[in-house]
C-alpha cells in the first residue's frame, strides 16, 4: 500500500487537472464513511488523522458541473481495485453524494448518481 502522502498528492492531481468542481477521497470505517477533499488545506493530517481511528482510503468521488458530462464519478485507489465489494460501496457514496449535489442545485435533477468511467 502507497503511503498517505502519496495518496494525498494523487488526490491533488485530480483536482489539478480542473475536471472536478470537488473532488474527495472517499475513507471508510466499519460503520461510517469520511471525506478528505482536494480544497482540505491539512489533507494529510487529516488523512492520517482519520487512518489512526481506523479508517482506510478507499477511492474518490468526484462531481463534474460543466460540459459535456455532468455528474458524480467515483473510482477505487488502485490498492482496492480489484476487490469485489468496492464497486457498490462507492455506488451508495455516489447515491449521497448526488443527493447534496441536486439540494444545491449544482446537478440535474435527471442525471444519474454515478456516471460511468472516470473523466480523463
Amino acid at each position: 500500500m502507497r503511503n498517505t502522502r502519496e495518496i494525498v498528492q494523487e488526490l491533488a492531481a485530480e483536482q489539478a487537472g480542473k475536471r472536478f468542481k470537488t473532488v474527495a477521497l472517499v475513507v471508510g470505517f466499519d460503520q461510517s464513511t469520511e471525506f478528505v477533499f482536494e480544497a482540505d488545506q491539512n489533507g494529510l493530517v487529516r488523512l492520517e488523522g482519520l487512518m489512526a481511528e481506523g479508517g482506510h482510503p478507499i477511492g474518490m468521488v468526484g462531481l463534474v458541473t460543466e460540459g459535456v458530462w455532468p455528474g458524480i464519478y467515483a473510482r477505487p485507489l488502485a490498492e482496492h481495485a480489484q476487490e469485489d465489494w468496492v464497486d457498490g460501496y462507492l455506488n451508495k457514496i455516489c447515491d449521497i453524494f448526488a443527493r447534496v449535489a441536486r439540494a444545491q442545485g449544482l446537478l440535474a435533477q435527471d442525471f444519474a448518481a454515478r456516471q460511468p468511467g472516470w473523466p480523463g
